[in-house]
């Protein structure tokens, strides 16, 4: 039973180093695209990595009443009960 309970404990550990991580290189590529969106405001949208950048408009109006810009997942899931 110990060994389960470190078993889990490691894996809860690796669950959230991993997100730290990801989040890191994640603002990472947000700095270096965002360049490029605010070259071509037209033709790339910021999406989340700036959800009030104007090149995203489009994207929050959505087609036929579904978002196109989702950035929090798991409240875009939990509302159609998945």
């Amino acid at each position: 039973m110990k060994i389960l309970c470190v078993v889990l404990a490691a894996f809860y550990i690796w669950l959230v180093w991993d997100d730290l991580a990801f989040s890191k290189e994640y603002k990472t590529f947000c700095k270096s695209y965002m360049v490029w969106v605010n070259q071509y405001p037209t033709a790339l949208h910021a999406g989340c990595c700036e959800i009030n950048h104007p090149s995203n408009d489009l994207l929050k109006k959505g087609y036929k009443g579904e978002p196109l810009l989702i950035c929090d997942w798991k409240k875009h899931y939990a509302e159609y009960g998945l």
